[in-house]
């Protein structure tokens, strides 16, 4: 991660830093551990959102039929794959936790 675009930035701007895990096991480690990456959260309190890996059971189909997340929670698609009930819990949960860190970071957002 090159962080040299908050050195030219610096305060002027508020950020928020999206953790998108992209698989199930996504690292981190350089955004938790290396010393540029504190610094810059230590100075300029980034907002961060933290977005989780979705299985590809439900994720691939989703992108596949142009279907987004609400509409699999609330089952207004015409996917049938995505109507099983495993997955319509499973996007409901996606989608609660997802709106929890909106919630959290939405002072930035929406001032």
């Amino acid at each position: 991660m090159q962080l040299s675009w908050a050195n030219r930035l610096q305060d002027r701007v508020q950020y928020a830093v999206v953790q998108n895990a992209t698989s199930p096991q996504s690292n981190f480690s350089y955004w938790d551990s290396a010393e540029q990456a504190i610094r810059f959260r230590d100075s300029l309190s980034p907002n961060v959102v933290r977005m989780e890996f979705r299985l590809a059971e439900l994720e691939n189909p989703a992108r596949q039929h142009g279907v987004r997340l609400g509409q699999v929670a609330t089952r207004q698609n015409s996917v049938d794959e995505l109507k099983r009930a495993s997955i319509v819990m499973r996007a409901e949960s996606y989608r609660r936790r997802l709106f929890s860190e909106f919630d959290r970071a939405k002072e930035m957002f929406l001032p």
